[in-house]
């Protein structure tokens, strides 16, 4: 519903976890591959962590990583990269 009163890339993003949560990490990620990120959200650390999360749910470790790594390379704090790194 909120996508229909307030259309944005982070709104299906958010949807995406929450459907993964729902119906399983590949419904999530089937939300996310049509969608063309603008460059705010493409580069922010927290599509990249959304992303690798999913893949990784669905067992597809190498994508995963190499999202992960970007997240963390991404993160704008020492504190977010440590805590984003212990899970």
């Amino acid at each position: 519903m909120l996508e229909r009163v307030a259309p944005s890339p982070l709104n299906i993003m958010n949807q995406a976890v929450a459907v993964a949560e729902w119906q399983g990490p590949d419904e999530g990620l089937r939300l996310l591959q049509d969608l063309a990120p603008p460059s705010w959200l493409s580069s922010s650390y927290l599509w990249d962590a959304v992303v690798s999360d999913l893949y990784r749910r669905a067992g597809n470790l190498e994508v995963a990583r190499r999202h992960g790594d970007r997240a963390l390379a991404e993160a704008p704090t020492e504190a977010v990269r440590t805590f984003s790194d212990a899970g």
